[in-house]
């Protein structure tokens, strides 16, 4: 679906008469024949010539000077061009460009059957199909359920609280050589031993301290963790 912006000027029975604003690029500032600056739109220039596509109503006007653009990339200072002069092309150096005052507003008339008001409901092909869909699963003007929270571990207080004493403990960290910035930022330790290691010692702490050891899975990713804040 291809959609273009425009403001309703006239309404009559069966059209109606549409201003759209249009980027129509850049424009050069070259030498004429006559040895004097002129300003020619880049859309005229010979490069733009092969354009297949018409300015006839706003919808294939847009992609005119989408191609023109594609086609003027590049054009800057010191580019030689070919600009219309009477019924040939002339080349000429181009001297500037300029790219303000590009948005052009035009005037085109339209069938009022294409023409949609601002905050009418568009839809388009997909939006139907995944409605259709939803329908078929869920039924007719339902949604799907929304997602719920599965709680994964649950970890008593007495057992966290050992967790962090030990997973924090300077016992499996050796200080680094860092600057004074590196010190206040916590960057000044590295990890001594892997969680394979230490997790069968984690765990007869652990039975010492009278607390329940959690999973190696759950020390892991604490074990990770630790490393990404003393990194």
């Amino acid at each position: 679906m291809h959609v273009v912006t425009g403001v309703v000027n006239r309404l009559g029975a069966s059209e109606c008469e549409i201003e759209v604003r249009e980027n129509w690029g850049i424009r050069v500032v070259v030498t004429g024949t006559d040895g004097k600056e002129k300003v020619v739109w880049g859309l005229e220039l010979e490069r733009c010539s092969m354009n297949e596509h018409k300015r006839d109503n706003p919808y294939q006007s847009d992609r005119y000077h989408k191609f023109n653009r594609h086609k003027l990339q590049g054009v800057k200072a010191g580019v030689v061009v070919s600009f219309p002069s009477g019924d040939k092309y002339v080349m000429s150096k181009v001297k500037a460009v300029i790219r303000a005052g590009s948005w052009q507003r035009v005037m085109y008339t339209v069938p009022l059957s294409r023409c949609l008001h601002e905050q009418s409901v568009r839809c388009t092909k997909k939006m139907v199909d995944r409605a259709r869909r939803d329908n078929h699963t869920w039924g007719a003007g339902l949604r799907p359920p929304a997602s719920r929270m599965t709680e994964r571990h649950v970890v008593s207080a007495e057992s966290f609280n050992h967790l962090r004493d030990w997973i924090f403990s300077t016992d499996f960290l050796e200080p680094l050589k860092a600057s004074e910035q590196s010190t206040k930022r916590g960057h000044c330790f590295a990890v001594k031993e892997a969680a394979t290691t230490t997790f069968p010692r984690y765990q007869k702490s652990a039975d010492d301290a009278g607390v329940d050891a959690v999973s190696e899975r759950i020390y892991r990713c604490v074990h990770v963790a630790r490393i990404r804040m003393h990194m």
